[in-house]
């Protein structure tokens, strides 16, 4: 497997049949993968990906920004008091605050480079790990909650998994939405975060597909 060279040896992932019983197996383009997992990256697509999800919309008001306190509360001299040049100071009840949180951005990004390096270390070592595998179609006969179930049953699929399709149609899409450990993703959309989060990773024929052509075309 490598990431750099497209005439290296294809690997191969196992393909699973509507029962779940293995029916062979198929090529996985080499341009996908990689032999050395750059765990520095995945470290920080995991990062990158919670920083973005961070709204940064926090704000607070500093002595600036808050109303009154256009004159001294008292003068300067002679009171017997500490010294005041506003009843808004930081220090004052109802006054402004001290290094007060303003909106701001979180967001943070791999280059495309990096990006295509993160994506082929997450998609080998869930290959290396025997948690990825291949089907022919993500639809079902009946779509509908329970025959999904019944499914991931025939598969053996338990924990957390990732049904990836090169356009999940809306039947695919409405016979997951009631199960909390099965998520949706489309294949020129698929992330790094996504694959590790995911205990297994199910791609269609047509998924496995984009991704090759996704990666062509240039990972995004």
């Amino acid at each position: 497997m490598s990431g750099e060279g497209k005439d290296q040896p294809y690997a191969a992932v196992r393909v699973l049949d509507p029962d779940g019983a293995e029916a062979g197996e198929i090529e996985v383009p080499a341009e996908i993968l990689t032999d050395e997992p750059h765990v520095e990256l995945l470290q920080r697509a995991i990062v990158d990906r919670q920083a973005n999800l961070r709204r940064g919309t926090q704000s607070v008001k500093n002595r600036s920004e808050v109303r009154g306190g256009g004159r001294k509360p008292w003068r300067q001299k002679g009171t017997g008091r500490a010294r005041h040049g506003s009843i808004r100071s930081p220090i004052w009840r109802g006054g402004g605050k001290a290094l007060n949180a303003q909106p701001r951005s979180f967001s943070r990004d791999l280059n495309r480079r990096e990006r295509r390096q993160a994506f082929a270390s997450a998609l080998s070592l869930k290959l290396a790990a025997g948690r990825m595998a291949v089907v022919d179609s993500l639809e079902l006969s009946k779509p509908g909650t329970k025959q999904r179930v019944k499914w991931l049953d025939m598969l053996d699929l338990r924990g957390d998994i990732l049904l990836v399709d090169e356009a999940p149609s809306s039947d695919v899409i409405r016979s997951t939405a009631n199960l909390q450990t099965v998520s949706v993703a489309r294949a020129d959309t698929l992330s790094a975060y996504e694959i590790l989060a995911a205990d297994h990773l199910v791609l269609s024929k047509a998924a496995l597909a984009a991704l090759r052509r996704t990666n062509d075309d240039g990972l995004a």
